[in-house]
């Protein structure tokens, strides 16, 4: 009974503080730039890539360090492509952007994520470290390619007045 009433307390709680938030005059968060749905579903989209993403990070190297018996330099080690492609690919992305538009870098970038994750099934105690980066490098290709894209066309959705607000939005997810 706890979880379930913690639960309704909750859905209450929010409706309750959207209730509020869409009656002042200032509000903290502007609940209305949900009406528009690219930037929903731009939200929507980047918490699957988070989710996604911080799930590999912490039980990739889990399963590094505990299962395969690496050090933690080691498995950092392992987890640095993933980073440098990332951080390589996200500028890339915005020119990519500024050529075609969110909808081809999102969706090839979606479907790279999706078939690096898909991929990670068969890792095993057996795999080795190579495969390991590959199929995290696969992933990386997808979220960096997806990432700026999704979040620049979302917010391009809403009106320049709203821009703060959907802002605000974006960091709190």
């Amino acid at each position: 009974y706890r979880v379930i009433s913690l639960l309704a307390a909750s859905v209450i709680l929010i409706a309750l503080f959207v209730i509020i938030e869409l009656e002042v005059e200032h509000p903290l968060l502007d609940v209305r730039v949900f009406k528009y749905w690219p930037y929903t579903n731009s939200l929507l989209l980047i918490s699957v890539l988070m989710v996604g993403l911080f799930a590999t990070l912490f039980y990739i190297p889990l399963f590094l360090q505990q299962a395969q018996g690496l050090g933690a330099f080691d498995a950092g080690l392992l987890l640095l492509p993933q980073a440098l492609v990332m951080g390589v690919l996200m500028p890339s992305a915005g020119m990519i952007y500024d050529k075609f538009g969110p909808r081809w870098p999102a969706a090839i970038g979606l479907a790279l994520t999706a078939i690096g994750t898909y991929l990670l099934v068969d890792v095993n105690l057996d795999t080795s470290s190579g495969h390991i980066i590959w199929l995290l490098v696969i992933r990386s290709v997808g979220m960096g390619l997806a990432m700026m894209p999704i979040m620049t066309g979302g917010i391009a959705a809403v009106p320049p007045d709203m821009v703060d607000g959907a802002g605000a939005f974006n960091t709190v997810v």
